[in-house]
């Protein structure tokens, strides 16, 4: 079920992607746990619509690996050490080769854009504000995707990267005191991009996506420690 303080009103207009969003950000910032139960009915009711956009939204969802059909439902998807290994696997090269796209591809424009990103990710970091990290931290990434300019890449990431950050939440809660490292590290990601370095975006993002794996395993076996907050997968 989605929190009741966490619904805003929704349009007439464009219900099917409204439905869509909210729940992925549900999804995103941990307000829907891994496992919880995702009724359309439910959820409908709560929304003040039909089980339609809900059903649609999910299926997407569905679609992209944030959820995933049982014999008595639907539920956000649980992922265990060896979804998240081979996630991360196909992860790294794939927004390897968007951070190099997108460098090769630059224009002051989408400078200002990712910097406008990198600026409500850093406020976020600051707050120690769980959901907006968690928020801004998608956006920046899928910034990056969409940069890219390769709309088959895009899809990819969407499908196979875009899970990893159920991720989030559970990586952040771990140490409250090191909002820093991942912030410098979107930070050098995206100096490389704006600059044009295709082998710098690469090589930072690189090692970005191989620092949030093994955060995200520590999250995964409920392991604190040095696991640093905001730790993005």
């Amino acid at each position: 079920m989605i929190p009741v303080d966490a619904i805003p009103p929704l349009t007439r207009t464009t219900l099917r992607e409204q439905a869509y969003r909210l729940i992925r950000q549900m999804i995103i910032a941990g307000r829907l746990a891994p496992g919880a139960s995702l009724s359309e009915r439910a959820i409908g009711d709560q929304l003040g619509v039909s089980r339609a956009p809900i059903k649609d939204a999910l299926l997407r969802l569905e679609r992209e690996g944030f959820v995933v059909s049982r014999s008595d439902g639907r539920y956000v998807k649980e992922l265990d050490r060896q979804a998240i290994l081979q996630m991360y696997e196909v992860r790294e090269r794939l927004e390897v080769l968007a951070a190099q796209l997108a460098a090769a591809a630059i224009t002051p424009p989408k400078a200002a854009f990712l910097a406008e990103g990198l600026a409500e990710y850093r406020a976020a970091c600051e707050a120690q504000n769980l959901e907006a990290f968690a928020t801004a931290d998608v956006a920046i990434h899928t910034a990056i995707w969409e940069q890219a300019e390769n709309p088959y890449l895009l899809n990819a990431l969407s499908c196979i990267a875009a899970p990893t950050f159920m991720r989030v939440s559970d990586c952040a809660r771990f140490a409250d005191e090191h909002w820093t490292t991942p912030l410098s590290e979107h930070e050098a990601i995206i100096a490389a991009i704006s600059r044009g370095d295709v082998a710098a975006a690469g090589q930072a993002m690189e090692g970005h996506v191989r620092h949030a794996l093994a955060r995200s395993l520590r999250a995964s076996a409920g392991m604190p420690g040095d696991a640093p907050a905001g730790s993005d997968p």
